[in-house]
């Protein structure tokens, strides 16, 4: 499928119930950072992360179960599940780690089932994709250790980056309100109200948020395109690329 176009539908209480996320969201960093390992470029800061993550993770002995487990559900440019980002995420790694470990049989197997249908399963994944408990627990451990070691020597940076991010969010909303804050979230975000654009590179996109809200969540390993759930029965979220500090 082509690119296209990402339009976010808001109505009065949608923009009412717009939120920042209060800190760096794990999960999140997790999916769009095993994007990142699997490309070229980016910048100095990408191509430098990807030298250290490497080799992080052969000293950490997670690397095999990496390319095994965690890329595969990541496949690049492609669906990757909606359960590895759960929202609980939002309150720190444990909390998203538990939540995925918590996540419901059969969810887990729907998920898999349309990762299947779009870039196929290894076999490392088949009792992950029957819903095997034992095997979401250990995708919970191995994303708690990827996770730790993967952002470990650059959380500095992170922080600085996504606090700098969220700094601006507030005072663009303190000085104008929200049609100010969602107006600065340009270039990678146009805001007519009541809808909020992007180009997104799997095709047409609309999503009515029918008073829900959305949570905006910057994000230091995003790049280029904003990314939103699949689920749209699920809090409606937008992740997107926060500009990286020197």
């Amino acid at each position: 499928m082509t690119g296209g176009t990402l339009r976010i539908v808001f109505s009065a209480e949608d923009l009412a119930r717009v939120r920042i996320a209060s800190r760096a969201d794990p999960m999140w960093e997790m999916v769009m950072s095993l994007c990142r390992l699997q490309e070229r470029g980016g910048g100095a800061a990408m191509t430098g992360w990807r030298r250290r993550v490497r080799g992080d993770l052969v000293t950490a002995g997670l690397l095999p179960q990496v390319r095994e487990v965690l890329l595969p559900l990541v496949p690049k440019g492609a669906y990757f599940p909606d359960f590895l980002t759960p929202i609980e995420a939002q309150f720190g790694l444990r909390a998203g780690t538990e939540a995925l470990a918590d996540t419901p049989r059969a969810r887990v197997r729907e998920e898999l089932n349309v990762l299947r249908a779009h870039a196929g399963l290894p076999a490392s994944l088949e009792d992950l994709a029957r819903g095997d408990p034992r095997s979401i627990r250990r995708l919970s451990r191995l994303v708690d250790g990827y996770c730790r070691t993967a952002f470990a020597s650059y959380r500095q940076m992170m922080e600085a980056a996504l606090s700098h991010e969220r700094g601006g969010l507030v005072r663009h909303l303190a000085d104008g309100g929200v049609d100010t804050m969602l107006g600065r979230l340009a270039p990678v975000l146009r805001w007519r109200s009541p809808v909020l654009e992007a180009a997104y590179p799997v095709g047409n996109r609309e999503i009515r948020l029918h008073g829900r809200g959305l949570t905006l969540i910057p994000s230091y390993f995003c790049q280029i395109t904003p990314v939103v759930l699949v689920d749209q029965r699920l809090p409606p979220v937008l992740v997107y690329p926060a500009p990286r500090r020197p």
